[in-house]
């Protein structure tokens, strides 16, 4: 690439903003803090497989006057719409975590308007599932994190309501 950029200047600046920008989508599609998160979700492989393709893209863009380059923009454009359905569904289990997080949070007022004899007990169970959630360790189950978080969150406000009505 040094000896192209003395004869062909524009190609290898070219070549060098498509690659940052490759890399870019990349980095936004799947960033370092979501990589176990797309792992939970089941997308390893298909994460995998699109390091795969931006080094094949990368290696291709930057033969700057060599034949063979030609397929690079349909293989480019390939990689960018597997990277923008891995985003998208990362941004989707992102805002469902925080939703489920803040009904979470939510409950645990409620927590104070069960009786004492119970409150504990299900005071426990609510920090727990906070402070566990989300679990993206190896084999976690996303879906049946979800279950058990409104399974939690209902149980609270069902003995929080049970409590209220009978106490008055």
């Amino acid at each position: 690439r040094m000896d192209a950029a003395g004869t062909r200047p524009d190609e290898v600046r070219r070549a060098v903003q498509r690659s940052e920008a490759l890399l870019g989508a990349m980095d936004e599609a799947v960033p370092a803090n979501d990589a176990r998160l797309a792992a939970a979700l089941g997308w390893s492989r298909r994460v995998r497989e699109c390091a795969g393709q931006l080094e094949e893209c990368l290696l291709a863009l930057n033969r700057v006057g060599e034949p063979g380059g030609s397929g690079v923009g349909h293989a480019e454009g390939r990689l960018r719409v597997e990277l923008d359905e891995i985003m998208e569904c990362v941004q989707r289990e992102r805002a469902r975590i925080s939703a489920t997080r803040q009904a979470l949070l939510d409950a645990r007022p409620y927590v104070d308007r069960i009786a004492v004899g119970r409150r504990s007990q299900v005071g426990e169970q609510l920090d727990a599932c906070i402070a566990a959630f989300p679990d993206l360790g190896t084999g976690a189950d996303l879906g049946a994190q979800h279950q058990m978080a409104s399974a939690v969150v209902a149980r609270v406000r069902a003995a929080s309501s049970a409590d209220s009505t009978g106490s008055r």
